[in-house]
């Protein structure tokens, strides 16, 4: 589910959060270790703040487009350029989301992910 959101997020559906307040409670009593619990939390901000950057850098993007687009002279190299930018951006969030969710699922036993996110094998 999570990268499913994620995927969502990166084509523009418009999830501005992976992680809800309550899943942050889940994963707190879930791991009984308070350091642990707040590296995982911490973490899931983190993952959260991605969605929030990915959206201020496609925003930006987007009015790079509508500028190209009040010139009907513009070259079609510049909206490649613009189209390449958006896809290297999405996947430099792709690649820091991978290494936070395999850092959150680190920092959680598999009965504690359960007991947070449900039933991984779903």
């Amino acid at each position: 589910m999570l990268m499913a959101l994620l995927i969502a997020t990166l084509l523009g559906a418009g999830a501005y959060e992976i992680f809800s307040g309550d899943e942050f409670s889940y994963v707190e009593q879930a791991i009984e270790e308070p350091e642990r619990a707040e590296s995982a939390v911490r973490i899931m901000r983190r993952i959260n703040r991605l969605t929030g950057q990915l959206e201020e850098r496609r925003e930006e993007i987007t009015a790079r487009f509508a500028d190209l687009n009040r010139n009907r002279q513009t070259p079609i190299e510049d909206y490649q350029a613009e189209f390449d930018t958006l896809w290297q951006v999405r996947a430099d969030m792709l690649d820091l989301y991978i290494t936070d969710v395999f850092q959150l699922r680190d920092e959680m036993t598999r009965d504690e992910w359960i007991s947070a996110f449900g039933d991984v094998d779903r």
